[in-house]
């Protein structure tokens, strides 16, 4: 590996100072990654991967999607996609997925599929692989997928009816609809603007198994496939294996070959009126596109430093338009822009403009592409690029790196590579590239990619209400002002960025008292001179992004040390604090463009029973100083920064909610167990009465009693280190108390059933949205949490097997358990209380008969519970699920904290039985545990949208 990065940065070297072109200059795959290539084309990518031990991902991905479709196939590539789960050659109707599940091989956890314009992936992942006789079964289902999906007419009727109302959630969303509409702007008259891969319902409604498996072969073939097996295997006998397996795979003959759908360049100016009737917003969209390279160039120093380049323009309009909506008097209420790449096809530049109320669309528009204008005529200045790199940097997290790949990270590098070109190389060797492909980009770079993006002919589009169309620019209006702005005068203008310094000067406090948890002899308990206490856990050895991780919690903070003889104005007011409260004078947006946080994460929150800010990060000294600053010198901003947030949400306030968001409004506001919040509505006078002493009496509130603040720290730096740290930074935090807050016991209040029943006129599709929960208490201990694992995947599959495979009424539906502690005064638990949730969307004529099913399975296990087999399966998944987490939690800070944090605040010793308390489950304790949930509270929601 090593010898390779070598190669490949001297490489780089002799190109960037050689002139020699780029595009030649390919990365060779990592030596350990076998990619082969079988006689008939198919190729595959073996690689041994402990991470975690004991099992493998398998992966087959086909070179083929949406865009191989005809007109009269559309939406055909991702139908097989639903087939390949009802019936294969060797796996009849449902047999590979009840196999698999025998095996603790989840459907839809471990088992799944995408498809997408260009390519449609199947996979298995965290196969065990002690059992080789499992291993080969998992190759035959994955050969089974190459060229043995079945396509009965009776797996096809019934997968019909789930596409349906696949397509139906779409339909019924407007963000969807709007996109699929800027898909048609960007891509104009190619295939890609005509393919949504859902497809045309009536092709799904018409075709039988002869169309599917007509396209199926045609296209399914070895010359466009991928095996990649990634695990804890021996890649030698798994080579062996699928040289054996896959090499009497053939093509059809006169197979037809793959057209190059790539769009042609666009020869003027785009322009469409975007509408829809559940929009409440009036923008206008600026879009700019350039041709990604060739598939097989996209390994290439080039391609990467071409990528860097453009994300490197898109920084330098970004910050200028962040500048220019924080100006006295802009127009504009927001300007975002951002590029992505779509597809296989194109890098995009999409800038989104809001204007200000009482503001006019022409008038933003003219705003922000004065500034491109800028950008094209001046150029930009050794800061602007100096900030530009750092924004690629850490949006390419080009900081981190050094952690062992997961099986999962390591398929994704295979699949970037078979399927896009991109470089078949370990995440820390590709960083190191770009880190020098960054370092070697230039001003005049930068500003030759800028014209080369924006000179092209855009695409531009208002996006509004659809009563609000009159109020749009015209095209002929955009090209005038486009026109227009070339000759106006437009005068240079200086960009300068502020530099935050972290530097703590408070004089160092003291650890007055050491000792240990008793729970846990590992973790280290400090009282401090300023009253707060500490509880440290020392870990071995951590993620590297997040080293450290502290959280500081305030017991005597909450919802109850808040003000709230306004409730409204006290949600805002929080709401406001945990967005924008920032630190050392410096607004919040600016944060994100500082060195001296690079890598630290920091969250303040405030719920019903404490606050809390959480520190994460590589650097220990730079979290520790974040936090105390954060603690010490809280700013909220300035007060027009506060008045252009009260006027976007006052924006909000006065368009009228979305009716499934009243619905949903209408069900959390009795589920939401013991939240003073809950069901608080915003109105006009109380959220402009916020002004920032008001914020800032919320925060002294929330995080003011430091000599009651409990800090939790897990990290694997040394501990003398460590409390170091803790002298200089947590200790110095000066005491102060807040106010008296009563402790008082955090008791649920959901007392009773309730039913409700919305009915609207259907805007676009008729559906029918149902929200079936159980509300019960139970005792609060490890097994109890394990028999709620055990009962949410058993009913989950048998819910997912009547709503969605026999009835075909839905996409997606699961049961899920949630559970509540129910805290006394100190903060203990014994109970919990369980809201069990079933949520589904599916068509009106089939509401009735849904939400009886829903009533119906909870009965039935309640009465009977589970089979012996179900109990099988679900502990055979979670044993599996446990020793993989466990390989993963120990490396993360988050998993350490919790650990405490069970034991300081609720008694909880953290339970290292899990296994023996898994196997211990009797069918007769799940049954237990429904009975008690079909006999508890009922809220029933049904929202229904009619012709």
């Amino acid at each position: 590996m090593k010898n390779l990065l070598h190669k490949a940065l001297v490489a780089l070297c002799v190109v960037l100072c050689s002139g020699v072109s780029l595009r030649s200059q390919n990365i060779a795959p990592s030596s350990d990654f076998i990619i082969g290539r079988l006689d008939n084309g198919l190729t595959y990518y073996i690689i041994h991967n402990a991470n975690p031990s004991g099992t493998a991902d398998f992966y087959i991905a086909h070179n083929v999607g949406a865009l191989e479709e005809e007109d009269n196939q559309d939406g055909l590539a991702h139908f097989l996609e639903h087939l390949a789960f009802n019936g294969l050659r060797h796996f009849p109707d449902k047999a590979m997925l009840n196999y698999l599940g025998r095996n603790g091989v989840r459907f839809g956890y471990n088992v799944n599929a995408y498809t997408s314009r260009n390519e449609t992936v199947y996979n298995i992942d965290s196969v065990p692989v002690a059992r080789e006789a499992l291993v080969d079964s998992v190759l035959l289902i994955i050969r089974d997928w190459a060229d043995g999906i079945s396509c009965e007419d009776a797996a096809v009727k019934a997968e019909a009816g789930v596409i349906n109302e696949e397509w139906r959630i779409r339909a019924a969303d407007q963000r969807s609809r709007m996109a699929h509409q800027q898909d048609r702007l960007i891509y104009g008259n190619a295939k890609q603007g005509r393919r949504t891969v859902l497809g045309n319902m009536d092709v799904i409604n018409s075709s039988g198994g002869k169309e599917l498996l007509e396209f199926y072969h045609s296209w399914y073939r070895p010359d466009l496939q991928a095996i990649i097996v990634v695990g804890d295997i021996n890649p030698i006998i798994i080579e062996s294996k699928i040289r054996s397996l896959f090499s009497d795979l053939h093509s059809p003959e006169g197979a037809r070959a793959k057209e190059d759908h790539t769009p042609a360049p666009r020869e003027g100016v785009a322009y469409a009126v975007m509408s829809d009737p559940d929009i409440h917003f009036k923008i206008v969209k600026a879009i700019h596109t350039l041709p990604l390279p060739p598939v097989k160039e996209r390994s290439s120093i080039a391609s990467i430093k071409e990528e860097f380049t453009i994300q490197a323009v898109n920084s330098v309009l970004a910050n200028r338009l962040k500048t220019r909506v924080r100006e006295e008097g802009s127009p504009l209420s927001s300007a975002v822009s951002v590029t992505n790449t779509s597809g296989r096809d194109l890098y995009v530049n999409l800038l989104t403009i809001s204007p200000r109320n009482g503001v006019d669309l022409e008038t933003a528009f003219i705003e922000c592409q004065r500034e491109v204008e800028r950008l094209l005529r001046y150029g930009v200045s050794d800061e602007e690029i100096e900030n530009a790199r750092f924004e690629v940097y850490k949006r390419y997290r080009l900081n981190e790196g050094g952690d062992k790949e997961t099986n999962g990270e390591l398929v994704k590098v295979c699949l970037g590579h078979f399927l896009n070109g991109l470089p078949c190389i370990h995440s820390s060797q590709l960083k190191e590239i770009q880190q020098n492909v960054l370092s070697s980009i230039t001003r005049e770079e930068v500003e030759a990619y800028a014209r080369k993006l924006f000179s092209t002919p855009g695409a531009y589009a208002c996006g509004l209400n659809s009563e609000e169309v009159s109020s749009a620019i015209t095209k002929e209006r955009c090209l005038f002002l486009l026109d227009s702005l070339k000759n106006a005068p437009i005068q240079p203008k200086e960009f300068t960025f502020n530099n935050l310094s972290i530097d703590v000067n408070l004089p160092a406090g003291t650890i007055v008292s050491e000792s240990r948890l008793k729970e846990d002899k590992n973790a280290r308990v400090w009282k401090l001179s300023n009253g707060a206490e500490v509880y440290y856990m020392p870990c071995e050895s951590l993620k590297k992004a997040n080293r450290i991780r502290i959280e500081y919690i305030f017991e005597n903070g909450g919802y109850n040390a808040i003000d709230l003889s306004n409730k409204a104005k006290a949600s805002y007011a929080l709401s406001y604090m945990r967005r924008m409260t920032s630190l050392r004078g410096m607004e919040k947006a600016a944060l994100s463009q500082q060195p001296a946080l690079l890598g630290i994460n920091n969250i303040i929150s405030v719920s019903s029973a404490y606050s809390s800010v959480v520190i994460t990060g590589p650097k220990l000294e730079d979290a520790f100083k974040v936090g105390n600053i954060q603690l010490t010198e809280p700013y909220f901003g300035t007060d027009k920064e506060l008045k252009r947030s009260i006027r976007q949400s006052l924006k909000s306030i006065s368009e009228p909610k979305q009716p499934m968001q009243e619905f949903a409004d209408s069900v959390n506001a009795i589920l939401l167990p013991y939240s003073p919040m809950r069901g608080v509505d915003l109105d006009t006078a109380s959220v402009e009465a916020v002004d920032l002493a008001f914020v800032e009496d919320c925060f002294n509130r929330a995080f003011g009693d430091i000599s009651g603040m409990k800090v939790f720290i897990a990290s694997d730096y040394d501990e003398e280190t460590v409390k170091d740290c803790v002298c200089k930074y947590i200790a110095s935090i000066p005491a102060k108390s807040g106010p008296a807050v009563p402790k008082a016991a955090l008791v649920p209040d959901i007392k009773s059933s309730a039913t409700i029943d919305i009915k609207k006129p259907a805007k676009k599709v008729p559906l029918s949205y149902i929200s079936y929960n159980s509300v019960t208490s139970s005792c609060a201990c490890p097994k109890t949490d394990v028999i709620i694992e055990i009962l949410d995947y058993i009913m989950s599959a048998r819910y997912l097997n009547q709503i969605r495979e026999e009835r075909g009424g839905t996409y997606t539906v699961s049961f899920k358990t949630d559970k509540y502690p129910v805290l006394n005064s100190k903060n203990k638990t014994k109970k919990y209380l369980l809201t069990s949730c079933v949520n589904f969307q599916t068509r009106v004529e089939l509401r009735d008969i849904l939400l009886q099913d829903s009533k119906d399975l909870l009965a039935l296990m309640a009465a009977e519970g589970p089979t012996e087999s179900e109990l099988a399966e679900a502990q055979k998944y979670f044993a599996k699920r446990y020793k993989m987490r466990i390989q993963q939690q120990v490396l993360s800070s988050s998993f350490w904290i919790t650990r405490l944090q069970n034991i300081v605040f609720y008694g909880k010793k953290w339970d290292d039985k899990y296994i023996e308390h898994l196997n211990s489950v009797k069918a007769s304790e799940v049954k237990a545990l429904a009975a008690k949930l079909y006999r508890g509270d009922k809220i029933i929601g049904v929202y229904t949208e009619e012709k």
